[in-house]
């Protein structure tokens, strides 16, 4: 069995990295180092490692599925086969999730707000959270809430009603952004320079990285620091050409993507002052898919684990889960019944804290391929190059 504990050096100081707990070490000697990984072989993974099952429920809701631009990468190829989600129907999510409680109750319950475009369906975005408000103050619950937007309507109001909101814009450098998003830049632009210091707190800038901007992205920062000086928080993401490639087609391979991500993405990053928020892992958690309770509920009422399930694999209706939530399960029994400890490969593979264990949403051949967006080598290569250099505090989440 491989050791838990990995080596690491850089500058001439051995460091270990604590598969099971996310811990970096610093060693005095190649020695010690290794005392210390050998004397860590025979840990094992056990369930206690895990967080509570019912920490936390993930519910995502999609409002609509229409959308006032035409993403030429968009993976919704067939808008508008779907209505706005009803009052009646956010109803029973609002019964589903009180359903749950009875039965195991939750700490905490993050809404994640989705379309086509969702902040066209304003009303039913207000609506909805203002009666899981309700429920949560009522049943002392942590409510967030999680908004993905394409930034081309006001923002201003929807960030005044719900203080704790979390939204991700995507947005790229104006000949990119209007040549991928249908000239939409100046519009979103203008909707961010709005919202002035409300920005710093619940702004997300997402920039969707091909291989036509990825050269661009310093200048993409300088922008945003000269432009959009509230702006605290930058976030990355590979274009996934899967369902478009009809109309676009990624040259950047995922693996280059990755690579790019652990080294040259982060290094710009901290070099303008934008904070990490990626990390090593200290405790096992489950995706949405897998998680007890939490699904995604489609605007017609659909339910499916999590984004990975698409509409048409969906087997389920909130209408039937609103008083008898375990039928979840029984619906998707492969997916929602699996527990990585119990699976002969995930529960000896000392990799399972930082993969999370394998899911059904990764194809047959990359199932423990949790290495997609960061090369967790090349991660620590740069995150303790930085902590050499005293900014391991622009890594938000690690455990310095």
């Amino acid at each position: 069995m491989d050791s838990q504990i990995s080596l690491l050096e850089i500058n001439n100081t051995i460091f270990g990295f604590n598969k099971f707990t996310g811990e970096v070490l610093q060693f005095d000697s190649l020695f010690e180092a290794e005392n210390y990984q050998n004397n860590m072989e025979s840990s094992l993974i056990t369930p206690d490692m895990s967080t509570s099952e019912l920490e936390l429920i993930t519910l995502t809701i999609e409002l609509n599925y229409v959308c006032n631009l035409s993403c030429i990468y968009c993976y919704q190829t067939d808008k508008g086969n779907r209505h706005e989600i009803t009052q009646p129907i956010i109803d029973m999510i609002i019964d589903y999730a009180s359903s749950v409680y009875e039965r195991r109750p939750f700490k905490k319950l993050l809404l994640r707000f989705i379309g086509g475009e969702p902040l066209l369906s304003m009303n039913m975005l207000l609506y909805c959270y203002e009666k899981f408000c309700c429920f949560c103050h009522d049943k002392k619950i942590a409510l967030h809430v999680h908004l993905d937007t394409n930034g081309t309507i006001a923002m201003k109001e929807l960030i005044c009603r719900i203080p704790n909101i979390d939204i991700s814009v995507c947005l790229s450098l104006p000949h990119d952004h209007d040549n991928m998003r249908s000239g939409s830049f100046e519009r979103i632009l203008q909707n961010l320079i709005e919202l002035g210091d409300l920005c710093s707190e619940a702004i997300t800038i997402r920039y969707n990285v091909t291989h036509q901007n990825i050269t661009e992205f310093e200048r993409f920062l300088k922008y945003i620091r000269d432009v959009l000086p509230h702006i605290r928080s930058i976030s990355t993401a590979r274009i996934d050409d899967y369902y478009c490639k009809a109309k676009f087609t990624n040259s950047l391979s995922a693996r280059d993507f990755a690579i790019w991500n652990s080294t040259t993405g982060i290094n710009l990053l901290v070099k303008y002052g934008f904070p990490i928020d990626h990390c090593t892992k200290s405790k096992f958690t489950q995706c949405q898919g897998y998680a007890p309770y939490s699904c995604k509920i489609y605007s017609d009422g659909m339910v499916g684990v999590c984004d990975a399930m698409l509409h048409n694999d969906t087997k389920v209706h909130i209408k039937t889960l609103k008083d008898n939530p375990s039928v979840l399960e029984l619906t998707y029994p492969s997916i929602k019944t699996f527990s990585p400890f119990s699976d002969s490969d995930c529960s000896h593979c000392n990799d399972l804290i930082q993969c999370g264990g394998k899911l059904f949403c990764r194809t047959a051949g990359d199932v423990c391929d949790y290495q997609d967006n960061y090369i967790e080598q090349l991660f620590l290569e740069t995150y303790l190059k930085h902590y050499l250099n005293g900014k391991a505090d622009y890594y938000i989440n690690m455990n310095n």
